[in-house]
């Protein structure tokens, strides 16, 4: 009896910790929702940014618990300078590549690490005094980002990102300004946030083991 009660223990178990695996062969489908808000203090005034974005996503299991995909995105912002009373708006389209790692420390959660690369292209609009300022970016940028998931049942991944480290190179032109490029690393570990699903299409390893 004990003998069979363990085995039913050993099999439950097993069950349940493959429900928080990738396996190698699976499609994930989904995307993710992100805010971040800062609050710079510059010489002359402040500065407060609020912005927003969607990153569909569709990525592929090339081992266990190893993904690489693709993302496309639409992000939004503003921001509001208290110097002058001025306010800037922008959209922007985002296409790239990434690499996600996932490491599970329960039976149906752990964290994750992302690597991505993606081209970024914007258009942002400030209002100075009545004057209507109009400017295009364009450029690239890197990322690494860790995060936690949940996976409530085999075939749903929740995801929480926790900020992360970027580089990030741009391309500027307006109707008021010169032509001019820049460069900058940017760390917002626990200032910008982000919330997806993604859903696992394929065939169910769980039964493996």
């Amino acid at each position: 009896m004990q003998k069979k009660l363990l085995l039913v223990v050993a099999i439950v178990v097993s069950a349940l910790a493959s429900q928080a695996q990738v396996e190698k062969g699976n499609w994930l489908l989904g995307g993710s929702l992100g805010f971040s808000s800062t609050n710079n203090d510059a010489v002359g005034g402040n500065s407060t940014s609020f912005n927003s974005n969607i990153v569909p996503s569709l990525g592929w299991a090339v081992g266990k618990n190893a993904v690489i995909g693709l993302r496309g995105g639409f992000s939004t912002g503003t921001t509001k300078y208290e110097s002058n009373s001025s306010k800037q708006t922008f959209n922007g389209y985002t296409a790239g590549a990434y690499w996600k790692m996932y490491f599970p420390f329960a039976d149906k959660a752990g964290w994750y690490t992302n690597l991505g690369a993606a081209y970024n292209f914007s258009k942002s609009k400030q209002t100075t005094m009545g004057s209507l300022v109009e400017s295009e970016n364009s450029g690239y940028y890197f990322n690494f980002s860790p995060g936690v998931y949940y996976m409530p049942t085999k075939k749903i991944v929740l995801s929480g990102g926790l900020g992360g480290l970027a580089y990030s190179h741009i391309r500027t032109s307006g109707n008021s300004t010169p032509v001019a490029t820049s460069s900058a690393f940017i760390f917002n570990l626990l200032n910008s946030f982000s919330f997806g699903i993604e859903f696992l299409l394929g065939k169910d390893h769980s039964d493996k083991m």
